[in-house]
């Protein structure tokens, strides 16, 4: 008896673990690729095109 029980619970917290562990990782990856971290723009400040030559 003692045994089942104590195998349930570890059942449903490897479970709940998995469950929790992806919905953390779908919203790092979401906020990973919506940031900027790491990127660089290069920067067009000589180039001018509004200004006939």
């Amino acid at each position: 008896m003692m045994m089942q029980r104590q195998l349930k619970k570890g059942t449903g917290i490897a479970i709940a673990e998995s469950a929790i562990k992806m919905v953390f990782y779908y919203f790092h990856e979401r906020d990973w690729y919506n940031s900027n971290f790491g990127i660089k723009i290069p920067h067009h400040d000589k180039i001018d095109t509004d200004e006939p030559k």
